[in-house]
């Protein structure tokens, strides 16, 4: 039915590594670790792209569901059509008749949209981590120049 297996447990996989990655972050941002900072943004950065393409997945699969869904009901419209039943009356069965179809849609849609999201506020993390080492690196080349006085 769906081009597109199955992917929800590697999702939720993903999204539980980046959720501990995340707290890694938490626990040493204030450490001065540049390397170990360094190391986590590596590692964010490679699930952050996995989660991106399980999102790309996602939206593939629910733009063939969508279509599908469009090509079924039309079709069971006019087969009832066909069958002398009303417009209105048969657009509504083709609906009905459907239901799966625009669950499974919604569905992937939904897990897309979330996906995306998450991507998203990842990337602003990626970047503050990044202006978190430009600055430890500073304070870092200040010490070493001026000896802990800053100007």
């Amino acid at each position: 039915m769906c081009p597109i297996p199955d992917q929800k447990p590697d999702l939720d996989q993903t999204l539980k590594k980046i959720e501990e990655l995340l707290s890694e972050y938490m626990n040493i941002r204030n450490s001065g670790n540049i390397t170990a900072l360094l190391d986590v943004q590596d590692k964010i950065a490679i699930w952050g792209m996995r989660l991106a393409e399980l999102s790309a997945d996602y939206m593939t699969s629910y733009n063939y569901q969508y279509f599908i869904r469009k090509i079924n009901v039309s079709k069971k419209k006019m087969q009832l059509i066909k069958l002398g039943n009303k417009i209105g009356a048969s657009d509504a069965q083709a609906m009905v008749d459907n239901e799966e179809v625009m669950n499974v849609e919604q569905e992937n849609e939904s897990i897309a949209y979330k996906a995306d999201l998450i991507l998203k506020q990842l990337n602003k993390t990626l970047s503050s981590i990044q202006q978190r080492i430009s600055f430890m690196k500073q304070e870092q080349k200040s010490v070493e120049t001026y000896g802990g006085k800053t100007n």
